[in-house]
């Protein structure tokens, strides 16, 4: 019964999480939209750091307005090789939405010791669209991994250009350098050398 209560509770901090966030503007260049993560306050923060493992908060700013959707995608490396795709949030974007304060989080959730869950949200006012994944990490907590995180500051999209804004590695290597912009092959191979490797990207398109 306290497990489950604790369950319980871990949603609910995360739904709160998911309408509290306040969205900031970002700095617009000559591009279909811009992407920056989002200023949290304290009380922000905070929550999200007893409740997540690894977030992502980020401003979404359209300026092209034939963007009809979103697209959020997580995929998963072993040793530098692709293993599967994780999650893919596909959120459309209504006309009368783009000019709103739009926001993306991500967010991983360890639910137990061989289970951990990915949530890709898009925020658009009532138009809100999510995602959970549930991922088996059976073995990965018993070799003492360790983990770090990197990506973005802020970015420019271009439609039907997938852009990785972040990436999450774990491994029992001496040292874990990750590196905040991948832009070429050569860069992903750099970044998912490591024993488990989660690259998250956004992409815009022009139909829902």
């Amino acid at each position: 019964m306290r497990g489950s209560r604790g369950y319980h509770l871990k949603n609910f901090g995360l739904i709160f999480v998911l309408l509290l966030l306040t969205s900031c503007s970002g700095q617009t260049e000559n591009s279909d939209a811009t992407i920056q993560r989002a200023k949290l306050d304290e009380f922000e923060g905070n929550l999200l750091s007893l409740i997540t493992q690894h977030d992502l908060v980020y401003d979404l700013k359209i300026k092209n307005h034939d963007i009809k959707a979103v697209m959020i995608t997580i995929d998963y490396y072993q040793n530098g090789q692709f293993v599967q795709q994780l999650s893919q949030l596909r959120a459309p974007i209504l006309e009368e939405e783009i000019k709103k304060e739009l926001k993306l989080v991500i967010f991983n959730q360890p639910l137990t010791e061989t289970e951990e869950s990915w949530t890709s949200s898009f925020m658009a006012g009532s138009n809100n669209a999510s995602v959970t994944f549930k991922n088996d990490i059976t073995g990965r907590e018993k070799m003492n991994f360790a983990s770090a995180s990197g990506g973005r500051d802020k970015a420019t999209l271009t439609v039907d250009k997938s852009k990785v804004i972040a990436t999450i590695a774990y491994s029992n290597k001496n040292e874990l350098y990750i590196i905040d912009e991948i832009d070429s092959e050569e860069d992903l191979k750099k970044a998912t050398k490591y024993e488990h490797v989660y690259i998250i990207s956004v992409g815009l398109k022009n139909e829902q």
